[in-house]
């Protein structure tokens, strides 16, 4: 045999159920002729339903009347209730009371006796058809669930008669117009009286019972008053968190007419095939159509005059013509067309010219008048739109940027979409059927956190929250995660849906944040206390500095002050470091080569180290000029050798490396730095090194982890504020017992053709013979600098505030040199001052002093083009040498 070959369809299997031998015998012989295969014989009711268990035949023609205990209708009952087998009735006849007794049985048909071949042919391909539709419907209940909306059959939900919910097919059934038309109406209203206290009987055991009811047929009123009758079925769900009746009806009210007449004659099968909704097209050997329902009109559009005894190929688009008729020409040979016994999706056009996917089954029959196929036809336009919508929604599910999984009530992976692997870097094949603290759990979080998730979400509740997960790779994300119980028909949790978005850059950025918060306000905490303290300080050093020249220093007193002074002057160094960090410290920027400037500094840095400890220096060629403070620079070098030569407990080296390198955007934004090409400097120990904790908390002031009274904790602040203060940054990393590297980067300087930046040796201040006004409202720094010059020779005029010093101004005769003002003073400034002396005296110099450079820095952190400056607290010397330098200068 050729496998390719289709085997030929099995023949319906028929049980005869009849007590006359000789009708038996003549029906199984039309049975064969009509291509059905009689399954056996059966005289009494017992034999009947005994039989139907022991062959299970595909349907059972069963006569009403039969001898014996048991007739035909009760044996119907128990066959259809036990094997769920197919049930035509054959009866000659009946009384009223066989009739309605025969209703409830439920039959698929009925052959009035005597019949005609043609008869029992249509009844029992209807019967099989019939059957074949409810058993796919009973199979496919779970995906009827989801489209309940489209569903032919009107569903009602209501509580208490009042209705909550309808789907459109019972909208059409009650001839509303929308669903507003019936929602919060009685469903009682829409029961014709005839049926109503069968209703209400059904309602009050079902509320009380809480069970289904069985299948009823009772009449309903639509909205315009006409009636229409219903096979009904209800029972009791949950809806909205209460119970409710799900009640089911059918329109059978065509059905009804039509099984009455079919008892009646063979004119009542067209009527059941005009009442279907489906299309049911019939057409002969030559592929005309010669039978056509109401129903093949609604969805092809074609009355049914139109298409009679012409081709049924002009409802399948052209592409597909040659298919059909070869299929015809199959069926014209004695062939059964290959689609027999089968349901297959094929493309139909409309009148209009519209294509349409439908579904199809068909049946080929035979009569005296030649041989026939019988289609039945449903459009399926709708079904296949709402399972595109699905894929849809799935699709989009699958592309959505935030991972997605789904798990069962017991937290079993069953389904996670693309972005997951993203996140975590499992496959999904990986993910499924695991559970996710199997796969992600980061040790991050005690059991109270994961115990307090799952009390929320198996009481129902959506639980929102961050959590920190572990990646395939061994690192953290961090994770804002939604977890929403999904709920079953029974309301009972069934699955939860987890949707995460990866917060880990914006926790760091968020964290970057605070810790530049928690710096800003340090700063500005030092800033405050820098003015008034170094105005404090400026008057100790001023003064000790005039009066140590005028004891012995053989005496006691002369050591005593010289304490206080060293005291005063670690008290400013202190101060300067404060301000430093804060980045309050006025730059004066060079442009320098960092090569030199480091073998410059060398000799000094090896003496800071001591013998025990080597300075390795590793210099690239070609290395970018930067532009920095050398003051600054010194400083930073300087406070990196010492805490180096800290963390080495006796012997050890500290490794000094200069290269060029490029701050690409990404880590720009990391350090918050402007991208570009950068120069840096990575100085090295091989110490003792630190902890992560340790290194939280490096840049932060007068945090140290040396001992009591060793040390300020501000070494490190100092080299943070620094670089930052010059445009750079500085990064740590360490390991316990390996060693410490701190890097700093400074930016290139643009301008390579400027010259280099060289030191110059500071000059001595000579005496002067200018006149200069001073303002200062602290009366202590007031009488220092007053005494100070006018000590060195000049002649001096001093106001403790900015009115008494433009009186003083307005009032001297002569020329005055030089302003030596403070900047922040109470009512008029220092600046404001000094404008409205200039507006007199444009000649006039100016010199201005604070305990807070801040108040005379520009936005960049140096001093505006043309601004002096000195800062409190001052030697005397050095105050002399600015005022020389200024009066001196061109």
């Amino acid at each position: 045999m050729n496998d390719s070959m289709t085997a030929p369809a099995p023949k319906p299997r028929i049980l005869v159920v009849e007590d006359e031998t000789i009708v038996a015998r003549d029906i199984q012989f039309q049975l064969e002729a009509l291509g059905y295969q009689p399954a056996g014989h059966a005289i009494t009711g017992e034999q009947a339903v005994a039989l139907a268990g022991e062959l299970r035949p595909d349907l059972v023609l069963m006569d009403v009347q039969l001898a014996g205990a048991m007739d035909g209708i009760t044996a119907s009952e128990l066959i259809r209730a036990q094997y769920g087998i197919p049930v035509v009735f054959l009866t000659a006849f009946a009384t009223d009371e066989t009739v309605s007794r025969a209703e409830t049985a439920e039959p698929f048909g009925y052959i009035l006796k005597p019949f005609a071949e043609r008869e029992l042919r249509i009844v029992l391909e209807m019967a099989l058809y019939r059957h074949l539709v409810e058993t796919r419907l009973r199979a496919s209940e779970e995906r009827a669930r989801t489209l309940i909306e489209w569903t032919p059959e009107a569903i009602i939900v209501h509580r208490d008669g009042q209705i909550l919910y309808v789907n459109p097919a019972a909208i059409v059934l009650f001839g509303a117009v929308s669903a507003k038309d019936l929602i919060d109406t009685s469903l009682l209203d829409r029961i014709h009286p005839s049926s109503l206290l069968f209703v209400r009987e059904r309602m009050h055991n079902l509320a009380l019972h809480g069970t289904g009811a069985p299948m009823t047929v009772l009449k309903c009123l639509r909205l315009d008053g006409t009636t229409v009758e219903v096979e009904s079925q209800g029972t009791v769900i949950a809806y909205d968190g209460a119970p409710a009746i799900h009640t089911s009806m059918r329109d059978i009210t065509a059905r009804v007419q039509t099984e009455a007449a079919l008892r009646r004659s063979e004119a009542h099968n067209r009527s059941i095939t005009q009442s279907a909704h489906d299309a049911i097209v019939t057409a002969d050997s030559a592929g005309n159509v010669v039978g056509w329902n109401s129903g093949a009109e609604l969805i092809f559009g074609y009355a049914e005059a139109e298409v009679l005894d012409r081709a049924v190929a002009r409802l399948i688009p052209e592409r597909f013509v040659d298919a059909h008729r070869e299929g015809m020409e199959r069926i014209g040979s004695g062939g059964p067309p290959r689609v027999m016994g089968k349901t297959v999706e094929l493309i139909g056009r409309r009148k209009n010219g519209d294509e349409f996917p439908l579904d199809l089954s068909l049946a080929q029959w035979e009569t005296p008048d030649g041989r026939f196929v019988t289609g039945i036809i449903r459009d399926i336009t709708e079904r296949k739109r709402a399972e595109a919508a699905l894929h849809l929604k799935s699709a989009a599910l699958e592309a959505a940027a935030n991972a997605i999984v789904i798990t069962d009530r017991e937290g079993t992976i069953e389904w996670a979409n693309t972005a997951f692997t993203t996140f975590t870097g499992y496959t999904v094949a990986e993910a499924v059927g695991r559970k996710p603290g199997a796969l992600l759990k980061s040790g991050k979080h005690d059991r109270a956190f994961y115990q307090n998730l799952w009390n929320t979400i198996l009481t129902g509740s959506v639980w929102r929250g961050e959590m920190i997960n572990r990646r395939k790779d061994g690192s953290f994300i961090t994770e804002e995660m939604l977890i929403t119980p999904l709920k079953n028909d029974a309301g009972r949790i069934s699955h939860f849906i987890a949707v995460k978005q990866d917060i880990t850059e914006r926790k760091r950025l968020e964290e970057q944040f605070r810790q530049a918060q928690k710096m800003e306000s340090i700063g500005r905490l030092a800033g405050g206390v820098a003015h008034d303290f170094n105005n404090m300080l400026g008057v100790i050093l001023g003064n000790l500095e005039l009066a140590l020249p005028r004891v012995d220093p053989s005496q006691p007193l002369h050591a005593e002050l010289r304490e206080i002074q060293d005291a005063a002057e670690r008290s400013a160094v202190l101060t300067r470091q404060l301000l430093a960090f804060a980045r309050r410290q006025p730059t004066a920027p060079k442009e320098l080569d960092l090569n030199r400037a480091v073998t410059q500094m060398l000799p000094i840095l090896q003496r800071m180290v001591g013998e025990n400890v080597s300075i390795v220096v590793a210099q690239a060629d070609g290395l970018w000029r930067v532009s920095v403070d050398p003051s600054q620079l010194d400083q930073i070098l300087a406070n990196l050798i010492v805490n180096a030569r800290d963390a080495i407990a006796d012997v050890g080296t500290v490794t000094i490396t200069t290269t060029n390198c490029i701050i690409d955007p990404d880590y720009a934004a990391h350090v918050a730095v402007t991208p570009g090409e950068y120069v840096r400097v990575a100085v090295g120990d091989n110490g003792c090194g630190m902890t992560a904790a340790v290194l939280e908390h490096v840049f932060e002031p007068f945090f140290t982890t040396k001992a009591v009274g060793v040390g300020t904790g501000l070494g490190l602040s100092t080299v943070y504020g620094s670089i930052r203060q010059n445009a750079g940054f500085v990064t740590v990393s360490s390991e316990p017992e390996v060693g410490t590297t701190f890097e700093f980067c400074l930016p290139r300087h643009q301008d390579e053709a400027s010259p280099v930046w060289t030191p110059t040796e500071k000059r001595s201040a000579a005496r002067g013979w200018e006149t200069i006004l001073i303002v200062e409202d602290e009366v202590g720094i007031l009488k220092l600098a007053t005494k100070a010059l006018t000590a060195a020779g000049y002649t001096v005029l001093a106001g403790s505030s900015p009115e008494e010093g433009i009186r003083l101004a307005a009032g001297h005769a002569g020329e005055i040199h030089l302003l030596l003002t403070d900047v922040i003073m109470p009512g008029m400034n220092g600046q404001e001052m000094a404008n409205a002396l200039l507006a007199g005296r444009p000649a006039l110099r100016c010199l201005f002093m604070s305990g807070y450079p801040a108040e005379v820095m520009s936005q960049s952190g140096t001093l505006p083009e043309g601004v002096s400056f000195i800062q409190k607290p001052f030697m005397v010397a050095d105050l002399r040498t600015k005022v020389r330098e200024i009066l001196d200068a061109d």
